[in-house]
């Protein structure tokens, strides 16, 4: 679970502008969901028609999702044009719904991705009191601060 690690820390340390910039982008996307609703109708078509995919285990997927985030960043790191990014990020989205299908699969139906959607969003915002809440963080080692501080009481390591 590195991995899940990794992508917060990069998008704790681009910015809580990020945060809020990607919190439209996914509110637009549910708001007009067609994109969204098209690639879970594939990815289930997919988990119940093509060999391939039926053959996946969640180790697999997860190896396709770690390659598609370093495509993503090669293609940030060299510049390219939004549409490359957005393509990849795509690829990213989709590998995700992939893995969902593959877990919800191997848990015979008790893995629920919007569990887990709705417990980061919970935790994002316990974890961003300097937004969420009445704290203030004006440069970023105080948000940082704030967000370590939070996950130390999620821990148990401050009261």
């Amino acid at each position: 679970m590195a991995f899940v690690g990794y992508l917060q820390v990069k998008v704790f340390r681009s910015g809580c502008r990020v945060q809020g910039r990607c919190y439209r982008q996914l509110s637009n996307l549910r708001r007009n969901s067609e994109a969204f609703d098209r690639m879970e109708e594939i990815v289930d078509k997919l988990g119940k028609e093509c060999p391939w995919t039926k053959s996946q285990s969640s180790d697999s997927i997860i190896k396709h999702i770690r390659e598609e985030v370093e495509e993503v960043e090669d293609e940030i790191e060299r510049n390219e044009e939004l549409s490359l990014i957005e393509e990849e990020l795509g690829d990213v989205v989709f590998n995700i719904l992939l893995l969902s299908e593959v877990l919800q699969k191997e848990s015979k139906g008790g893995f629920k991705l919007e569990r887990g959607i709705l417990k980061t969003a919970d935790k994002v915002m316990r974890r961003s009191p300097h937004v969420f809440g009445g704290e203030k963080a004006t440069t970023v080692q105080e948000a940082m601060d704030l967000w370590q501080r939070e996950k130390k009481r999620e821990k148990g390591i401050l009261p």
